[in-house]
């Protein structure tokens, strides 16, 4: 999929969960919300920032995020959905679709600035403590206990003639949780005049922290997943899927997979890692990141 396919794709799945949340909240009666209605709502905000953050659509990446922080607070209890708040977040929903129709047509996005709505979101979202209604009676669920995660990530060979920048999936997991350690595999680096800049030649493994599921792990590669080898396992039974990871390696590239699995604790007593990469861009730190600029 080229970067034209990618971003139609995102278009056409944001207008969809928009009309969904438009549907919604159109529907809803304030005094008898679903939980199933508000994840809904939740998840629409949510999977928009999220495809919008593989683009670098930092405008709607900034408000989607205040509209999703706003929603997050109503699934968790702590605002209560009435008649001015369904208005607020249709206005939200409004100022979203905006954006989205300006992306399509090729317009700016930054002009599209609206501070009295941001201003409001704000204002739900700095309510005082004893303005909030009371907490649900039924005790919070547990929170989930984060999971740690072996990726392994051959992006494919045309991924950056097609204008996709495998470092911006990365850097985008970065913010849903903690890498923990990666390294660049370069065996099918060539020499010389063999070596084409626009090619992908580098394979990546990942040790990963996170909470979020393998189902959403999955969904930060999809617009690149048609033309690569993508793999994600629990680091608990990574071991058992090696030869998979390894079936379209090279002998060389085989070992350096099983030497990066062996320092993440995956095949037995971990090595120390580096530095945890959550505070560095772990793939301009490689000496062959020159190669994607």
């Amino acid at each position: 999929m080229d970067l034209e396919q990618a971003m139609q794709t995102f278009l056409e799945e944001s207008r969809e969960l928009l009309d969904e949340m438009e549907s919604i909240l159109l529907d809803v009666e304030a005094e008898q919300t679903s939980s199933e209605q508000l994840n809904a709502l939740f998840r629409a905000m949510h999977t928009i920032k999220g495809s919008a953050g593989l683009f670098g659509l930092d405008p709607i990446i900034r408000f989607s995020h205040q509209a999703e922080n706003l929603l997050d607070q109503l699934r968790d209890g702590k605002l209560k959905l009435d008649d001015e708040l369904v208005g607020l977040l249709l206005r939200c929903h409004d100022h979203v679709k905006l954006l989205i129709q300006a992306l399509a047509a090729g317009d700016s996005l930054e002009a599209l600035s609206d501070e009295a709505l941001e201003a409001a979101l704000l204002g739900y979202l700095t309510v005082p403590q004893a303005m909030q209604p009371p907490a649900r009676e039924a005790p919070p669920p547990a929170a989930s206990r984060p999971e740690r995660w072996v990726l392994s990530l051959r992006f494919g060979p045309d991924v950056l003639r097609n204008g996709l920048d495998p470092s911006s999936f990365i850097r985008y997991l970065a913010t849903l949780g903690t890498v923990e350690g990666i390294h660049a595999i370069a065996c099918r680096l060539p020499a010389g005049a063999d070596f084409d800049a626009e090619s992908n030649y580098l394979r990546f493994e990942l040790l990963y922290r996170s909470d979020i599921d393998e189902k959403s792990l999955h969904e930060v590669f999809e617009f690149v997943r048609e033309d690569s080898e993508l793999f994600i396992w629990p680091l608990k039974i990574a071991a058992a899927h090696l030869h998979e990871a390894c079936a379209s390696a090279t002998p060389d590239e085989a070992r350096e997979v099983e030497s990066a699995w062996r320092q993440f604790g995956a095949l037995g007593q971990p090595q120390p890692l580096e530095e945890s990469a959550s505070d560095v861009d772990p793939l301009l730190e490689h000496p062959l990141a020159a190669a994607w600029r």
